[in-house]
């Protein structure tokens, strides 16, 4: 694991076996979820403020991972088999790029659109489950971003990471990140959008600070 300029890298992590979470403990209504009595009502700005209060915080871990669909992504978080969280799920493990700020800037320049369009698609960073009161959350990835990375040329993979390092929207408050490190994260991240559309999954992320 190497740490520069306040992001640390993590290898992907091996696919293994994984324990399937009793039907009580999973949580996908349509436009929210549950845990134990309580009910949350998920809305756009919900789903915002919820990854905002999040990467406040100190230490945050980000999973970016494979999973068949939401409710196979919730056992990712949700688990009855007390592994950690993303264990058994293809998965990248990083600090320090949150799905919902960070990854905006990479996300407009491999699909060549702007920032308001990449923000206007409702699978991006949708909330599709929650442990506690936030202990962990996991959000979505849109599918038109695995799709688009998993055909982008890797070899312009450096080029993106250097705009992506630059864009005044990323990684505010702090150190300004090393390209290198950027480049290496997307290509693992190309890695994981080609397995899971070659497997038709979808993308996903898991919040644990």
């Amino acid at each position: 694991m190497t740490r520069l300029s306040g992001i640390v890298a993590a290898r992907q992590v091996p696919l293994r076996a994984r324990g399937r979470p009793s039907p009580q403990e999973m949580m996908i209504p349509p436009r929210g979820f549950q845990t134990g009595a309580r009910s949350l009502l998920v809305t756009p700005s919900d789903l915002l403020s919820v990854a905002g209060a999040m990467i406040c915080r100190v230490g945050v871990l980000y999973g970016y991972y494979a999973a068949a669909d939401d409710r196979d992504a919730v056992s990712a978080v949700v688990r009855a088999d007390d592994q950690p969280v993303g264990t058994g799920f293809d998965q990248l493990v990083i600090k320090g790029i949150d799905p919902a700020i960070e990854l905006l800037p990479a996300e407009a320049l491999i699909m060549g659109r702007d920032h308001d369009e990449v923000t206007a698609d409702p699978r991006r960073c949708a909330l599709i489950g929650m442990v506690g009161d936030g202990e962990v959350v996991a959000v979505s990835l849109t599918d038109t971003f695995r799709d688009e990375l998993a055909c982008f040329d890797k070899t312009l993979l450096n080029d993106v990471a250097v705009g992506w390092a630059r864009s005044p929207q990323a990684f505010y408050g702090t150190a300004d990140p090393d390209p290198y490190i950027l480049a290496d994260f997307l290509a693992d991240l190309a890695g994981l959008a080609t397995r899971a559309r070659t497997a038709g999954h979808r993308l996903y992320c898991w919040i644990c600070p």
